[in-house]
């Protein structure tokens, strides 16, 4: 009687367990935005061929200010983005985010003298016409006010 009522208690319990999976809402990347990738200070990665959203974090998992730097795919600097430590009205109090797009291939986190700095690199530009495109900091895609030219 005891071995049935175990065998009954642990199907219930696989039941439940597969009807909560069922109920729990489904998460849809696409909806979610952009990708976030997290760079540690010194470390080099990947930007995958869609727009993305880097975030610096420290040890904590803490997002930290930092000064994204713009190169070109020959190591020329392109130019200097706000830093987040700035808390600029235009860019909002969220600076924590590099907005980068799909020409830039990689990027570099370092840390000087506890300020982080990225960097990131310019890809070899796909497009058929050199029309500079929106990169911003922190804010939506939608909001952009500034542009980096593409070359």
């Amino acid at each position: 009687m005891k071995l049935w009522k175990k065998a009954v208690s642990v199907l219930l319990g696989f039941c439940m367990m597969i009807g909560g999976l069922a109920l729990a809402p489904k998460m849809d990347v696409r909806a979610a935005g952009p990708v976030q990738v997290y760079v540690s200070p010194g470390q080099t990665v990947a930007i995958n061929k869609t727009r993305n959203n880097i975030y610096v974090k420290d040890t904590n998992g803490a997002c930290v200010p930092f000064t994204a730097y713009y190169y070109d795919s020959n190591g020329n600097k392109q130019g200097e983005r706000v830093s987040s430590k700035e808390n600029d009205s235009e860019y909002g109090k969220m600076n924590e985010a590099v907005y980068a797009d799909f020409i830039y291939e990689s990027v570099r986190c370092e840390q000087i003298n506890g300020d982080y700095f990225v960097h990131i690199y310019e890809g070899e530009d796909t497009h058929p016409k050199k029309i500079p495109l929106p990169l911003t900091v922190g804010v939506p895609a939608a909001k952009a006010v500034t542009t980096i030219s593409s070359g």
